[in-house]
């Protein structure tokens, strides 16, 4: 991209980073920055307990220091709003991802639990699965049998992530 994704920005102006806050705010008791830089200043920022982990790495800080129920989301998602997020809220397991119709997961958002309610616990499989090597998120999904909410296919553009300079234009022309 040629700069940090939480620096872009949408074209009312607000950084990505704080759409994606103002989307989780109404369902979060605390806004939690994961990874190692500060992106949201005055917001708590728990930084990976091993570098170079990607997306494992921040769910490996959040578990080591979560307590209840934690929703995900990835500073390049913008376009994600407070109605979909709550529907992550509702599945019976310990982690739930969205799905599109044809049957794509998508690995971010996501919401895990510090425990297991019903189900595998979302830290020992997350340990086992670093512990062997493993860095794919989508492996780990797997492993602690994450539960799909599906979405129509309208809700699945908000999921998508801006990942290029192409991605971004389209983004601001409304694409």
């Amino acid at each position: 991209m040629g700069r940090p994704k939480d620096e872009l920005t949408l074209p009312d102006g607000r950084p990505f980073v704080v759409a994606v806050r103002d989307a989780l705010a109404p369902l979060c008791a605390e806004i939690v920055v994961l990874g190692d830089r500060d992106i949201l200043p005055g917001t708590r920022r728990i930084a990976d307990r091993v570098p170079g982990l990607g997306p494992l790495g921040g769910l490996d800080a959040l578990l080591a220091d979560a307590r209840g129920v934690a929703l995900v989301c990835a500073c390049d998602q913008p376009r994600i709003t407070t109605d979909l997020l709550a529907r992550l809220l509702d599945p019976p397991a310990p982690v739930a991802v969205f799905a599109t119709p044809d049957g794509r997961r998508h690995p971010l958002p996501l919401r895990v639990t510090d425990g297991p309610p019903r189900g595998s616990d979302p830290r020992a499989v997350l340990d086992a699965h670093l512990r062997s090597g493993r860095r794919a998120l989508h492996e780990w999904l797997d492993a602690v049998g994450a539960r799909t909410v599906s979405v129509s296919e309208d809700d699945a553009a908000a999921l998508v992530g801006v990942n290029t300079p192409e991605d971004y234009d389209a983004l601001v022309a409304g694409d």
